[in-house]
């Protein structure tokens, strides 16, 4: 029975300290905000995206026809500069293509289409990869973006200004509440976007190559970043 009389004396002892422990240990007043940053570079290379496009009666015609003319390209392109490895087939596909006179459809032609995508590292280049991609009337310009070769070191640049415009904003809720900002309790990156300028039709690839001579106006790209931090409040 002493045994049992202690036991239950130290556990009520325990219930006690920790119910003590509670009450005077509150929670610290912290704050959360949410911020934006962003950060503007001037795109150092592009992409072009260009489509060879053949017909023949075969699909292993069409096919050795396509073979022929990529083949074609891809040797001027590395004659200007471009290195092979910065030529790269995106989409392949081979399908028959029919026409129909009331319930009848008769075969008119396979259709073979390679789309290629070509990083264009040194934006001078741009005009001339452009030329001789459509220079065969079967080729057309599907696409064409600028972009940064470092979007790292940009996507840097926009989390440090959203971290900066999250304190700015947190500084100014804690004075309005009359407390005072203490340290970062916790911070998160939510979103990194960029705003890389994409031509994505024949007519704006077509004008863009036609103003070549005049200088190609890339713009700027834009990363933005979003934040969220939480501090302590003082």
């Amino acid at each position: 029975m002493k045994k049992l009389y202690l036991l239950m004396a130290i556990l009520c002892l325990c219930i006690a300290a920790v119910g003590c422990g509670s009450q005077g240990a509150q929670a610290a007043p912290t704050l959360a905000v949410n911020a934006e940053g962003e950060a503007t570079i001037t795109p150092d290379m592009g992409y072009v995206t260009y489509v060879v496009e053949t017909e023949s009666s075969t699909a292993k015609g069409t096919q050795q026809l396509n073979r022929k003319k990529s083949d074609a390209i891809e040797g001027a392109l590395l004659k200007l500069g471009i290195e092979e490895g910065d030529i790269a087939t995106v989409d392949y596909s081979l399908w028959p293509d029919y026409t129909y006179s009331g319930s009848t459809r008769r075969l008119r032609a396979y259709v073979c289409r390679n789309t290629v995508t070509v990083a264009v590292k040194d934006l001078n280049l741009l005009g001339d990869v452009m030329d001789t991609a459509i220079a065969d009337n079967s080729c057309r310009i599907q696409s064409t973006e600028f972009t940064v070769k470092d979007p790292a070191a940009a996507s840097a640049e926009a989390l440090k200004a959203a971290v900066k415009n999250a304190r700015t904003e947190a500084e100014a809720m804690a004075a309005a509440s009359g407390k005072v900002l203490g340290d970062v309790v916790m911070v998160s990156d939510s979103q990194i976007k960029d705003s890389s300028v994409v031509y994505d039709s024949y007519l704006e690839a077509e004008a863009l190559l036609s103003d070549k001579n005049a200088g190609i106006s890339t713009g700027d790209i834009r990363f933005c970043a979003t934040v969220s931090v939480v501090y302590k409040l003082k």
